[in-house]
């Protein structure tokens, strides 16, 4: 149990500081680059698509690490064992939809609750952000 907790607070401290670093770069690209300004809300909305992605990445990893290295549980269910499939329920847990297709075991439970929680903050963090470029931008399209 303990070690998901470790797991789980350095994917979270590496998950906040790529969206940090993510969103100012974003920020500095659409200030620097001056495209329509309706193309710069669509860029800012794929880059940070791509943000999230990366993050669904580091706890599919997370997840695959606990499970195969660290004997800290297992997923179950509708699951064979392959990366895609530590991605798609990250993906799943990340976004918090939680279809049920797919469950864990053992203390990666953990892990779950901790992505859904670090997703949630994340999601609303990244809709504050387009928030912001779109009133900026918005009265220009």
């Amino acid at each position: 149990m303990t070690a998901v907790i470790i797991i789980s607070m350095i994917i979270i401290l590496l998950t906040v500081t790529l969206h940090f670093t993510a969103l100012r770069a974003i920020s500095r690209i659409l200030r620097r680059n001056s495209p329509r300004s309706g193309l710069r809300v669509i860029i800012s909305i794929y880059l940070v698509a791509l943000t999230h992605f990366a993050e669904v990445m580091l706890f599919a990893v997370g997840y695959y690490v606990a499970a195969t290295y660290m004997d800290a549980g297992s997923l179950s269910g509708e699951f064979y064992g392959n990366f895609q499939e530590y991605i798609y329920y990250s993906l799943v847990s990340y976004t918090s939809l939680g279809l049920g297709d797919v469950y864990p075991n053992g203390p990666i439970r953990l892990l779950t609750g901790f992505e859904a929680l670090t997703g949630l903050l994340m999601i609303g963090w990244s809709a504050s952000f387009t928030y912001l470029c779109m009133n900026k931008l918005w009265k220009d399209v």
